[in-house]
């Protein structure tokens, strides 16, 4: 299935000026609050990117990262303070982000499988 929503993305175009929040560099522990900073940003990426299928992707993927978080075991406190806020990560291009949405993705899905 990330695959499948990897290639979603392709129908999504934004201006190369365009930057958006990219958690990088993230531990085990802020996987969850990482994927939160990303459906955060998205909403952002539906304002500003054009899809080719009328924002329907986009928000389509925002629901998926929501259920996904809703099966996702909450962090303790001491977990998340851990973690980055969302307006600490860097901006980056919107293919930069994409990729290391993908990527957090996977690694979300990985660790599910895993307990």
């Amino acid at each position: 299935e990330v695959t499948y929503w990897s290639n979603q993305f392709n129908h999504v175009t934004c201006g190369e000026e365009m930057q958006f929040s990219t958690p990088e560099n993230i531990e085990d522990h802020c996987i969850r609050d990482a994927l939160d900073c990303f459906r955060k940003e998205l909403a952002v990426v539906r304002h500003q990117c054009r899809d080719q299928h009328g924002k329907n992707k986009i928000s389509a993927f925002e629901e998926v990262l929501e259920e996904l978080l809703k099966a996702m075991p909450l962090n303790t406190a001491a977990q998340s303070e851990k973690c980055s806020s969302c307006e600490f990560y860097q901006e980056r291009p919107f293919q930069t982000f994409k990729d290391k949405l993908i990527l957090m993705l996977q690694r979300a899905v990985n660790s599910m499988y895993r307990r």
